[in-house]
Order: C-alpha cells, then structure tokens, then sequence
C-alpha cells in the first residue's frame, strides 16, 4: 500500500477481513484431512500457529501490516469483513462505494452470486484444491471452535489486539 501510494497519493486498497482463528481453522481442517502433505511434518499445532501468525507468517504479516494502517488511521485501506459481506452483501457493498467515492450501481444481483474460490491454494502448491463455483455464497459451516484449542484461539487474538478489536473479534 505504501508503495502505491508513492505513485497515486489518492490510490485504495480494498481489503477483506476475516476472523484469525475461522482462517487458521480452515489451515487445520486441510492439514488433518491430508496429513501427508503438511509443509512441516510432526509440527505441533501450537508450532503451526506460532509460525503461521508470526509478524512475518503467511497469516500473521497481513495482519501485523493491516494493524499499521488502523493505527495510522490510514485512508488507503478499505476494511470488509468477511462475515458481514456474506450476511448483509448489499449493504456492505454500499459501505464500500461510499468510502471510494463512488456511484451506487444498480446492477447488482445479489440473488445470483457466484462464488469462484480458489483461496490460496499456490501458496500450499495447490495441495488443497477448491476448484468449485457454487451460486450461493455464505460463511462456511465449520466453526474454529472443531478445529482450534481455546488456548491457540486466545493466543492469536491477544496476538493482534488491534486487528480483533477493529473488526469485532473477540
């Protein structure tokens, strides 16, 4: 962002939040559904956190990054989250065009969303593919709770304080 914005002064960032432990949930999910392929074999599930949410972890630096920006009450980040857009799509959206300064556009149909996820699945080297379209998008199923101890849960959110309070993660 900060490198955009030496470019373009007045350049956004749109940028989806989600909860630290549904992300990390769905980490493990895939890792106990194809042990054989997890990056550090025998690592425990607290060593997987300490290394995934490290200040420089696949999920830890946008979150440390992001952290900076709330901080500086930086204009160039525009937060959405997650679990809000996939209740109330409309609305945020809405939220969304007004931060940017735009023009409502009424073509919108939020009865025919396609979800087209791939997530991140190169940065795994495609270990964990989600290669589907589904014409319905909703916050997944699978509670954090299945697959994340109390105390890894509470060790990310006091981790990133900034971040949990910003976003209502608690």
């Amino acid at each position: 962002v900060d490198s955009l914005n030496e470019c373009f002064s007045d350049a956004r960032v749109i940028c989806t939040v989600r909860d630290p432990r549904d992300v990390f949930a769905s980490v493990q999910k895939h890792h106990q559904a194809f042990p054989l392929l997890s990056e550090a074999p025998g690592e425990t599930v607290m060593g997987k956190a300490d290394r995934m949410f490290a200040p420089d972890g696949i999920i830890g630096a946008p979150m440390t990054h992001l952290e900076d920006h709330l901080r500086q009450s930086s204009a160039s980040v525009v937060p959405v989250v997650f679990e809000k857009l996939v209740r109330d799509p409309a609305r945020e959206l809405r939220k969304v065009y007004a931060e940017l300064e735009l023009d409502w556009w009424s073509g919108h149909n939020f009865d025919a969303v396609e979800s087209q996820a791939t997530d991140l699945d190169a940065l795994y080297l495609d270990k964990f593919p989600h290669h589907h379209t589904t014409k319905s998008v909703s916050k997944p199923a699978t509670d954090w709770r299945a697959f994340v101890p109390s105390d890894i849960a509470q060790l990310i959110i006091n981790r990133y304080p900034g971040y949990a309070r910003a976003f209502g993660y608690s």
